[in-house]
């Protein structure tokens, strides 16, 4: 069975990151929490987007979706996948 990274890498357009370095900036927002994610998704379509939860429900792996990461409550953080709208799908 492929990773989770590797599934990702090959049925999506956009970006995927598993790095430390990436998953380090994607633990914060605006507020005081801090949750590193497994990893971060950056979808360019629609249809990347509709792919990486079909992947995530797959692998049972917990989503959550993020903008501009402004908020104050800790709302963009988790330890699953992030979905990084903000860069590509900014009108769905």
């Amino acid at each position: 069975m492929k990773s989770l990274e590797a599934e990702l890498k090959a049925s999506i357009q956009g970006e995927v990151h598993f790095d430390p370095v990436t998953r380090h900036v994607y633990s914060v927002d605006a507020s005081i929490f801090e949750i590193e994610p497994l990893g971060v998704v950056i979808p360019k379509t629609k249809q990347d987007l509709q792919h990486i939860v079909e992947i995530a429900y797959q692998f049972r792996i917990p989503l959550t979706v993020r903008g501009a990461a402004t908020g104050i409550t800790g709302g963009c953080l988790g330890n699953g996948l992030i979905i990084d709208l903000s860069k590509y799908l900014k009108r769905i």
